[in-house]
């Protein structure tokens, strides 16, 4: 495990270190961040990587979710790399049946855990994957410039470093001379970082996990059902997350007819105070609904979109 500033610089490790061929494709799909497509982007620029997209509905499931991968998989087919909960949506992926078909074709696979961890549980040797960044910032309650990315043992050996410093040493007596890392994620530490930061990271560990990851997502789902519940009654709401099954998380989306996204969440912060954002495809309103969340805030959103809708 390496601690980074984000879940970008993990990814990105990852990405620009691998003994990529020109002609390697690499499979995601068309709900992610560009965090996501834009290493693929640069891979394809500077090592002639190729970008194959799986179409994804936010009313797919699961098994649809990983017929659809799998099906997508061709002799040129290097890495799978996708989110564990889509930004966009909520959407939680099939990460682990995912891993078992990348296992299965020997392809790489990175995960994106931006809005995994600290919503709901993380097991990155359950998932199979190889790789798996994420953020200390978002649902770990940590500061920005905090992260971490996992490494599978067997992966770092395969990954080589583009930078190197301090952290990447592994001995440095003369006359023998320096050695650098090689064989685990902590070669790719290259210097310092600000002891302020990584303490509010741990301190924001230790107060979500304190709770017991498990209880955390079961509170997210519930505030996130209620709020779903309550948005579905208002006339001109359409919800774009999922209602229910494993697909679901904490996130919600929805959209209000007659009215942009951006519009809507400037007018719930801007008179009410109601802090949500607007994600680009499918154009939405997302509300992140964490453990510390109330329902009686909830209701509050609620009730703001059905004053706005005029209902």
């Amino acid at each position: 495990m390496l601690l980074t500033q984000n879940t970008t610089e993990g990814i990105n490790i990852v990405m620009s270190g691998l003994p990529w061929e020109p002609g390697d494709e690499v499979i995601t799909c068309d709900l992610e961040h560009v965090s996501i497509t834009a290493p693929i982007l640069l891979a394809s620029l500077n090592r002639g990587v190729k970008l194959r997209v799986v179409q994804v509905s936010t009313d797919d499931t699961q098994l649809t979710i990983a017929r659809k991968f799998a099906a997508a998989v061709t002799p040129s087919t290097r890495m799978v790399f996708i989110s564990h909960v889509q930004y966009s949506s909520g959407l939680r992926m099939p990460v682990r049946e995912i891993g078992r078909l990348a296992r299965s074709r020997a392809l790489w696979y990175l995960v994106d855990g931006a809005q995994a961890a600290g919503h709901i549980p993380v097991d990155a040797r359950d998932i199979g994957c190889d790789a798996y960044a994420m953020p200390g910032q978002k649902w770990l309650l940590g500061p920005d410039g905090t992260g971490a990315l996992y490494v599978r043992k067997e992966m770092a050996l395969q990954i080589q470093s583009n930078a190197a410093g301090y952290e990447s040493i592994e001995a440095f007596e003369f006359p023998a001379g320096h050695k650098l890392r090689t064989k685990d994620a902590a070669k790719f530490g290259a210097s310092t970082t600000s002891a302020p930061l990584r303490a509010g990271y741990i301190e924001g560990l230790r107060f979500v996990t304190s709770f017991g990851i498990e209880n955390v997502e079961r509170r997210n789902l519930a505030l996130a059902a209620g709020l779903r519940a309550q948005l579905l009654a208002i006339p001109g709401v359409t919800v774009t997350s999922r209602f229910e099954g494993p697909e679901c998380t904490g996130l919600v989306t929805f959209t209000l007819n007659g009215m942009v996204p951006s519009d809507l969440v400037a007018r719930l912060w801007g008179g009410h105070n109601i802090l949500v954002r607007k994600v680009p495809y499918p154009a939405a309103v997302r509300v992140s609904c964490h453990f510390f969340n109330t329902e009686e805030e909830v209701g509050k959103l609620a009730w703001t979109v059905r004053k706005v809708a005029g209902a």
